[in-house]
């Protein structure tokens, strides 16, 4: 589970850009515990002070650990 807030290091006509990420995800064990398996979903906003300035996104991740 997981929040981020930054500003980001670039401007959209000379005004500030925020982003705001909302995160969750969760592992699986497998193979008596020498595998994983790992998921996860974010949403992702970027939006800056301006009219029409806005972006959304959602993150979907997979992971595969193994251990020999």
């Amino acid at each position: 589970l997981g929040y981020r807030h930054r500003i980001l290091p670039f401007e959209a006509s000379e005004t500030q850009v925020h982003e705001t990420d909302y995160s969750l995800g969760f592992g699986i064990p497998v193979s008596r515990g020498r595998s994983r398996v790992d998921l996860s979903v974010t949403r992702a906003n970027r939006s800056a002070s301006l009219a029409d300035v806005s972006e959304h996104a959602w993150i979907l991740s997979a992971g595969f650990f193994i251990r020999p």
